[in-house]
C-alpha cells in the first residue's frame, strides 16, 4: 500500500530553480524519489 505524500511548495518551486542548485538539485531528487515509489492516484 503507498502512503500519501505531501510536498511543501517551496520543495515543487525549487525543482525549477536554477539559481539555487543544491536546493534544486535535492528537490528533484526528494520528488523523483516519491515518483518511483508510486503515489496513489489524485482524488
Amino acid at each position: 500500500m503507498t502512503k500519501l505524500a505531501f510536498f511543501d511548495i517551496d520543495v515543487l518551486l525549487y525543482t525549477d530553480d536554477t539559481s539555487s542548485p543544491e536546493k534544486q538539485e535535492r528537490a528533484v531528487a526528494l520528488f523523483s524519489d516519491r515518483l518511483r515509489r508510486g503515489s496513489p492516484e489524485p482524488l
